[in-house]
């Protein structure tokens, strides 16, 4: 909504109890056995608003409480962040984000 991106799909697959992992097709059905174990990665909804003017601290914030992975900081909201140092880079965020950086608040 208003230029938030979609969800990502969630993710189903069965690890059997011989070892091997079945991926579940979205809107399919599989049959289950005693020793297997179903795993879903559930994602969350979809955004709100352009990700490129959420505020640089608040993307950082996310990022600290784990919510959102340094890779998504940057691939999806544009914020460099040094893994060992959790700082943000804010030259690269300047020119990855280009004039938007430290707009909006959303």
């Amino acid at each position: 909504m208003q230029g938030g991106k979609p969800a990502k799909p969630n993710v189903v697959h069965f690890i059997r109890r011989d070892g091997t992992v079945e991926d579940v097709p979205p809107a399919d059905f599989s049959k289950v056995y005693k020793g297997d174990i179903c795993e879903v990665f559930a994602t969350g909804g979809g955004g709100y608003g352009d990700p490129y003017l959420r505020s640089v601290e608040r993307v950082l914030e996310d990022v600290r409480n784990e919510v959102v992975s340094i890779q998504s900081a940057r691939d999806d909201y544009g914020v460099v962040i040094d893994p060992e140092t959790m700082k943000v880079d804010e030259q690269a965020t300047a020119k990855l984000r280009g004039a938007k950086v430290g707009r909006g608040d959303s």
